[in-house]
């Protein structure tokens, strides 16, 4: 009974394992969805709002433009100069000010081309466009227009200026009744979209905070699951309570906001239509007296002359039926000045007020009727809350005529502002508060509310042009009524009372569900606790058996094993759970040696136990095989099988300990074997082979091979084969290969550095990199072994054993038996390899030592020969070339008597090349001397400052001869007396500076002195001696100090020289301790340098 619980459980969780996830998905997915959906949906219907909002602005200013004036422009540049134009700019742009709209515009068709008008962009903004402007990609629902001449609301849609969405309303010709102009408002798409996702943006946090509830309330349950129940707290229990509240004021919440946002769209709908009737009473009122003004400019333009009853009569039943209070003509073209009165004035009034006292004001007009005169258009001004207004009369003129027309006057009436919009306040019974105010001087003519804009949905403004002037209607709600439907009213309130009510009907069903719930929890709680008791107890039960054992299903799946199990599988329970066994196990019938899959012809539709006690061949999925034997039994009741229960015990340990101490007894006698061959036996290849023969039995591996490390000249290092051998006992391909060079780099570098640091390399060849792969597998090489062997502490070649029948893996036993074997081979190769040496030191040692000898004998008669040479070469060139010079001396300065001049001139020569010889010879005898070792330093302190005196006395002579500059600088710090060899420094210094003034025909020869380094006693001076002559070629600067070498022999013939005085230099600094060097460019010149050890005279 207690294996059926378990098997139950078991298939159980692992079901639960996928649906939990699942259902967490699905939990967070759905109300993400419909939230998304819903938050779409509420964005087209603010959409659909702001539409139908916008679409009344255009007709709003369409109402009130005169068709008659549209007329007069002509859409092209000089419209800028047309009056009519200009109105109407003024017009767009004071409005678009006061309904913060940034864009207004008007469009004609002009030759099938649609061409901007009037609009209330500055001409300097980047999205205006000058009169005229062709529109070239204009939406197609605005071409429309001028078809079916009805206004539209369209967008997104994007032209050459943008992105908008716009509202277009037609103005018509009232006789024609074809399109004059189209009025258009635009608004840039990022704004429309930024002002719907502002109110959407409530909707999403409403969203937001649901999402956080339902993540948060599944956590909790979770981590509830994990506590036992005694630590669980009240309000843990009940997260799915708390969560149906929260959740369900969420949505309360969002659903109010949604039908409050309907309800007070549809109160501004009707406030809309309330305010749109007040807007065009008061235009058509205003229009009226626009007309009747026009009115009066026609009585006075179709007469030459009207006399003052005839205006009068003309004006009695205007005023008696009007607002007007007032109607005058005055004649003339100029402006009257201050309190004086025209010459011919009409005035009509209904209070009978005299023209002087309508006029007593006249100069706050003064710049109404000027711009009346210079627009030809109606002007106007206002004092307190009357308006008056000018609208300049003139002469009629023929169609042909091209002069100018004449002025004849002006006409002009007044009336109260405040009257006409008090009249029709009274009128709307208060439901609707408006003011009137003149946009241009924001001036109030007419206050009724006491904010008369406030910008939000409730207010409306609409524009009222005339005279000039650009006047705004601004109404507020008033006691009007907020809608006439009262379900709508109180939808709002009755949608946040519904959803309150319906939360806390759910939440209070939640709650009894829940706590029911809770109960049955405990209940079952109680009972698992039991059983798992008996569960546990069963379960250590089964780990602590050393058999394994696997609980099936009737199909024979997996459900739980024991850890004796997991081993026997090679798998944890985890990854092969729910899968059949015979996918991870196979095994041999009783009467069947083929290994097939788990049950192997054991039938599992009968409830018999079998039992195999014999040892049968076992494969699990992780390729081991081993030899068991098996019970299986089944689990049923009285409906029939519930599961399986399969008992394996391994009997693979045993025969593996018993294969183990008879291999390691193999390995020790062979390796005993191995070892008693190399030291016994005389060193050889035979030796090494017989000792390879031994291992290749003992491992039981097919070749051996033994490589030395060499370095080739191409190729760098590269491994030889100096032994190889093929095990007899074993059947496999033939291998005559003989590799005497193969190179390390680059294929076969990740090998030798293994084996470089001691380390063992062991691979089957299939898993190796293509090109070691395809070497080896040449061979019919399956599985490979290399051991470095070590010859004082250098990896001096390697040992191989190669597997060519399967692929294997080196365990350890095979690995420290070679690794063994590789060390006496290094051993064994060190001892031949030193014998060997030893062999060849001896026999090299003889032939040097005879060599040696007869060396000696040859170089004692050499040196013997030499002395004996440069002694009677000294003596015998010296004494007659002395006797020369001597005569030529005396012959030249004439001792002996006068002499012929020639004569003089030919014992100068031969003195001068008498002199020249013998330095030579000198230079001679010193270098030999300098050879030999035996020229000797004379030690002892001299003022170096006089030496560089005479030297430089010397180097001026010289250079003046040759007339260049000669320059000695000496640093001040270097002292004056020094202890050195003087004889030689001098001979040095003039020997540079010589050969400085000898290769140089222009520039100067310099001397540079410098103190290099100085201790107490010593002080190491830097000298340096350059030129500005013909400078050392390249080629030739590694022969500079060799004896008797120069730059080229023509240089010898051109300069003279023997080449001995750099040479001579060179040795005599380092016989002094010092260094001598030079840097030089062909064609600029020379430096030498040298650093001259001294010691200190007071040291």
């Amino acid at each position: 009974m207690i294996l059926h619980r378990t098997l139950q459980k078991h298939a159980l969780a692992f079901k639960s394992k996928i649906a939990k996830p699942f259902l967490f998905s699905i939990l967070i997915a759905f109300p993400l969805i419909l939230g998304l959906a819903g938050i779409h949906w509420y964005g087209q219907i603010i959409d659909g709002m702001m539409r139908e909002r916008f679409e009344g602005r255009a007709p709003e200013i369409a109402r009130t433009i005169k068709p008659e004036r549209i007329k007069s422009l002509l859409f092209t540049l000089e419209d800028r100069k047309n009056p009519v134009f200009l109105r109407l700019r003024e017009q767009m742009t004071a409005y678009g000010k006061t309904i913060d709209q940034k864009s207004i515009y008007s469009v004609a068709s002009k030759n099938g081309q649609l061409v901007f008008g009037p609009e209330n962009l500055p001409e300097n903004d980047p999205m205006a466009a000058s009169p005229g402007t062709p529109y070239f990609t204009p939406p197609p629902e605005l071409v429309d227009i001028f078809r079916n001449k009805q206004p539209i609301t369209i967008g997104p849609y994007t032209d050459e200026y943008g992105t908008f969405i716009s509202a277009f309303t037609p103005i018509l010709d009232p006789l024609t009744l074809e399109v004059l102009i189209v009025i258009g408002i635009d608004i840039d798409v990022s704004v429309w979209q930024n002002e719907i996702l502002d109110k959407q943006l409530f909707l999403g946090a409403i969203l937001l905070v649901i999402l956080s509830l339902l993540g948060g309330s599944v956590i909790l349950v979770r981590k509830r699951h994990q506590l036992p129940y005694p630590q669980r707290s009240a309000w843990m229990e009940h997260v799915e309570t708390l969560l149906t509240a929260f959740c369900g004021i969420a949505l309360t919440i969002a659903f109010s906001h949604i039908v409050n946002q309907i309800y007070t769209h549809e109160k501004s709908r009707i406030f809309t239509l309330s305010t749109e009737h007040i807007h065009t009473a008061l235009n058509d009122e205003f229009m009226e007296i626009s007309n009747t003004l026009e009115s009066v400019k026609n009585l006075f333009e179709s007469s030459s002359e009207v006399t003052r009853d005839e205006f009068s009569h003309f004006t009695s039943p205007i005023l008696q039926k009007s607002p007007i209070k007032s109607i005058f003509w005055m004649e003339g073209s100029n402006v009257p000045a201050a309190k004086e009165m025209p010459r011919t004035t009409f005035a009509n009034a209904r209070q009978a007020e005299t023209i002087t006292a309508l006029f007593k004001n006249l100069p706050e007009c003064h710049d109404a009727l000027r711009q009346a005169e210079n627009t030809r258009l109606s002007s106007a001004c206002i004092k307190q809350n009357e308006i008056i207004t000018f609208l300049p009369v003139y002469n009629r003129q023929d169609q042909n005529s091209t002069s100018p027309p004449i002025q004849k006057g002006i006409a002009g009436l007044s009336f109260s502002f405040g009257k006409i919009a008090l009249r029709h306040q009274y009128e709307c019974q208060h439901k609707t508060l408006f003011d009137i105010f003149d946009i241009s001087s924001n001036q109030t003519l007419h206050k009724n509310s006491a904010n008369y804009y406030t910008g939000n949905i409730f207010s409306e403004t609409y524009p009222l042009f005339f005279f000039g002037k650009t006047f705004a209607l601004a109404m507020t709600p008033g006691d009007f009524p907020r809608t006439t439907n009262t379900l709508l009213i109180s939808a709002p309130a009755f949608t946040a009372l519904g959803g309150l009510s319906i939360t806390f009907s759910l939440t209070l069903m939640v709650f009894f569900l829940r706590r029911r719930q809770i109960s049955l929890e405990r209940t079952v709680n109680r009972t698992n606790v039991s059983m798992s008791h008996m569960v546990r107890e069963q379960k250590t039960i089964s780990d602590a058996i050393l058999d394994a054992v696997i609980a099936l299903d009737p199909e024979g799946n997996i459900l739980h094993m024991n850890p004796a199990a997991e081993i026997l599988l090679g798998q944890p329970m985890k990854t092969i759970q729910g899968t059949a066994l015979g996918d991870h196990l196979r095994m041999a019938g009783k009467d069947d040696p083929y290994l097939r899959p788990f049950p192997a012809g054991i039938p599992l539709s009968k409830a018999e136990i079998h039992r195999i006690n014999q040892p049968l061949e076992i494969l699990s999925s992780d390729g081991k095989n081993r030899k068991a034997t098996f019970t299986m039994a089944p689990v049923h009741d009285e409906t029939g099988i519930k599961g399986w229960v399969a008992v394996f015990h391994d009997m693979t340990g045993l025969a593996n300990s018993q294969a183990m101490v008879r291999r390691r007894l193999m390995y020790e006698t062979g390796l005993a074997e191995f070892t008693n061959i190399l030291l016994t036996e005389s060193p050889g290849p035979q030796t090494l082979k017989k000792g390879l023969q031994v291992l290749l039995h003992t491992t039981e591996t097919c070749r051996g091979y033994i490589f030395d490390n060499f370095m080739d000249e191409k190729l760098g290092l590269c491994e030889r084969q100096i032994l190889k051998m093929v095990n007899p006992e074993q059947t496999f391909g033939p291998n005559t290969s003989n590799f005497e060079k193969v190179p390390v780099f680059p294929h076969f570098q990740d090998i030798y550095n293994t084996l470089s640091t001691g380390q063992v390399f062991t691979a089957n060849i299939v898993n190796l990199p293509d090109v070691q792969k395809r070497f080896f597998q040449a061979e019919d090489v399956k599985s490979v072994i290399l051991l470095p062997i070590f010859s004082e502490q250098e990896m001096i070649g390697f040992i191989g054993f190669s597997d060519c029948l399967q692929e294997r893996e080196w365990d350890s036993d095979d690995i420290n038996l070679l690794l063994v074997a590789a060390k006496i081979i290094g051993v064994y190769r060190k001892n031949a390899r030193n014998a060997k040496r030893l062999r060849v030191t001896n026999r090299q040692l003889n032939h040097s030592l005879g060599k040696a000898e007869q060396l000696a004998q040859l170089a004692s008669i050499a040196n013997t020969a030499k002395s004996e040479f440069i002694a009677c070469m000294s003596h015998e060139l010296r004494t007659p070339l002395n006797i020369v010079i001597a005569g030529a001396e005396i012959i030249e300065k004439q001792l002996f008597g006068n002499a012929l001049e020639r004569y003089t001139s030919y014992a100068h020569d031969i003195r001068t090349s008498g002199l020249h010889l013998l330095d030579i010879i000198n230079d001679i005898l010193d270098l030999s001397k300098i050879e030999a070792g035996k020229l000797g330093l004379d030690i002892g302190p001299f003022n170096f400052h006089h030496l560089l005196a005479i030297i430089s006395q010397n180097m001026v002579f010289l250079s003046q001869n040759k007339n260049i500059d000669f320059i000695l600088d000496l640093s001040p710090d270097i002292p004056h007396e020094l202890k050195g060899d003087m004889r030689h420094l001098k001979q040095i210094l003039i020997n540079l500076g010589s050969n400085a003034i000898k290769f140089t025909e222009m520039g100067h020869i310099k001397i540079i002195i410098r103190k290099e380094a100085e201790t107490e006693k010593d002080i190491t001076l830097l000298i340096e001696v350059s030129d500005t002559g013909i400078g050392i070629p390249e080629e030739h600067k590694n022969e500079i100090f060799h004896p008797f070498k120069q730059v080229d022999s023509s240089l010898s013939r051109k300069y003279g020289g023997t080449g001995l005085g750099l040479a001579i230099s060179k040795e005599l600094v380092e016989l002094m301790g010092g260094q001598i060097g030079f840097r030089s460019m062909e064609g600029k010149g020379t430096t030498f340098w040298l650093k001259v050890p001294f010691a200190k005279l007071d040291a």
